[in-house]
């Protein structure tokens, strides 16, 4: 039997599956590289892929079975039933350990909850729950709430080819005072899709946030008494914006104009991942972007059959891995400053017939909304 433990120490660590697309978790690009390869798979299953039982794992993790140290290539037996194991440990270095957490964990498939499972962990301690039917096939999301504060992480899928999972997540202490968080790379890529209304620009943004502290951020607080950990101005025109890994659980939202992600940003490294539409008229398109913050590599990756009629605030550079290989042009800056304004003005933008499935726009995956427990 496959028994297939991922190690993840903290939401970063996590792998989500984005809509009809596996999107892998990959820590933020050091500052001053030069370019990122997109690790995004195609799947044809809405948010749980099942045909494959490594394609859910934490970048940084082992895929190795553990009863095969030196890993197998004999067939991988299928399971009617799974077992999932989490431990929580204290993730801040010098607080107490962990006492009487309550956790929640919820039980997805195809966006739709299929079982919650309240539990009550101290530190170091493992829940196993067994004989958890795996038809459908089911991602876990781990909620806890400290003095207010939701973490969560969103765990690989469990299906007949990956039939037990082991968990453990770092739960960190809470501060609200401001941290000296950076961006180390802003990844932005773009396609035409057809619609009733005629063609619009579907773009996507991966960007990697870093808490350089040990605590979980609750954010600045906004003038209406909000909190926020992320906020990035939208393009004026943009529209049907939709949240992907790292949005959805922090309750991402738009205000005026401006994504705006809620609580917690946990220590090191984060993914945030979103979407959004322009309007296209006469096969032209203007793709404004407002740095929200320090950014090591911001990567605007542009399909070769547009034509960029004008470019600010960006140069020219050379797209490697699937996004070379699709015909991408990179334009990129290095040490983004925030409020750093960056434009580009496209023309010849038309649906072709076929394009590379490997780079479609992020979708969105209905989680559940975490209940904040005191």
């Amino acid at each position: 039997m496959n028994r297939q433990k991922l190690i993840t120490r903290s939401l970063a660590g996590a792998c989500m599956l984005v809509g009809g697309m596996v999107m892998a978790q990959h820590a933020p690009m050091p500052r001053g590289s030069s370019d990122a390869v997109s690790t995004t798979k195609p799947a044809r299953t809405l948010n749980i892929n099942t045909d494959n039982a490594n394609a859910t794992m934490p970048a940084g993790t082992s895929s190795t079975p553990m009863d095969h140290p030196g890993g197998s290539k004999q067939p991988v037996e299928r399971a009617d039933f799974g077992t999932l194991r989490l431990t929580l440990k204290q993730g801040t270095k010098g607080a107490p350990p962990l006492k009487a957490v309550p956790v929640t964990i919820d039980l997805l498939s195809r966006g739709q909850k299929l079982k919650t499972i309240e539990k009550t962990l101290d530190d170091g301690v493992t829940v196993e729950l067994d004989k958890l039917a795996l038809s459908p096939a089911f991602q876990p999301i781990i909620t806890v709430a400290r003095d207010g504060a939701v973490q969560q992480m969103v765990g690989p899928a469990l299906h007949p080819m990956q039939s037990k999972v082991e968990l453990e997540m770092s739960v960190y202490e809470i501060t609200s005072d401001k941290i000296n968080w950076t961006m180390g790379m802003r990844h932005v890529t773009m396609m035409p899709m057809q619609t009733p209304t005629g063609v619009v620009l579907k773009v996507e943004e991966l960007v990697g946030v870093y808490n350089p502290t040990d605590r979980a951020w609750t954010g600045d607080v906004q003038p209406d008494g909000e909190r926020m950990t992320y906020g990035v101005q939208l393009p004026k025109e943009a529209s049907d914006v939709l949240f992907g890994k790292g949005m959805l659980e922090a309750g991402a939202k738009v205000k005026n104009n401006m994504i705006v992600r809620g609580t917690t940003m946990v220590p090191g490294a984060s993914d945030l991942v979103y979407g959004y539409s322009l309007p296209v008229k006469d096969g032209k398109a203007t793709l404004t972007l407002i740095s929200p913050g320090d950014t090591g590599m911001l990567a605007v990756y542009v399909p070769g059959d547009f034509k960029v009629e004008k470019f600010s605030g960006v140069g020219e550079g050379k797209a490697s891995g699937l996004h070379g290989a699709s015909g991408r042009i990179l334009y990129k800056a290095k040490d983004v400053k925030p409020g750093a304004v960056t434009v580009f003005e496209l023309s010849g933008i038309k649906v072709q017939e076929a394009r590379p499935r490997d780079m479609g726009p992020v979708m969105p995956l209905n989680l559940p909304k975490p209940e904040v427990k005191k």
